[in-house]
């Protein structure tokens, strides 16, 4: 006879039905442009993830990279964008996302006709080398706690200056 998995000690399952309930409340929020921006956002998001196992750097930026710089208006500010990026990935991740975070940015930014740029860095702590992606956009660092270009030496810039 087959055995059945552990029952769940009683309120084992609240702290998850209180953080969907705290996501549903956001999304409830949020405008309907807003909405269809994150749905866009997850399929890139997606093609991302199963893409960027099988191309290269180069090649999977230029995916990215939107052919026509079409400057219709925009639905949402550039830090609306950045908080709804970020806010999407969060709940995905939870941290280490700023490759994904950065082409998603890139792509948006570029399209809706912002002069940006996608920079990859690395830095030496303690015999340890981390990297790190960001965007830059008009030549100031966007989305960034601090200037990343204090702490990173770049790597790898797209477009080539």
């Amino acid at each position: 006879m087959p055995r059945r998995p552990p029952t769940p000690a009683p309120g084992a399952h609240r702290p998850a039905r209180r953080r969907s309930r705290r996501i549903a409340s956001r999304i409830a929020t949020l405008r309907p442009a807003e909405v269809g921006l994150l749905v866009r956002m997850s399929v890139m998001l997606a093609a991302l993830l199963v893409l960027q196992r099988v191309l290269s750097l180069p090649r999977l930026l230029a995916v990215f990279d939107p052919r026509t710089r079409r400057v219709a208006s925009a639905p949402v500010s550039p830090d609306r964008l950045a908080w709804l990026t970020k806010s999407l990935l969060r709940v995905s991740f939870r941290d280490r996302y700023c490759m994904k975070q950065s082409v998603l940015l890139f792509h948006f930014l570029k399209k809706w006709g912002h002069p940006v740029r996608l920079h990859f860095g690395v830095a030496k702590h303690a015999e340890e080398l981390t990297g790190h992606a960001w965007i830059e956009l008009g030549g100031i660092p966007f989305a960034e706690q601090s200037d990343p270009r204090e702490a990173f030496q770049v790597t790898y810039s797209y477009p080539a200056p």
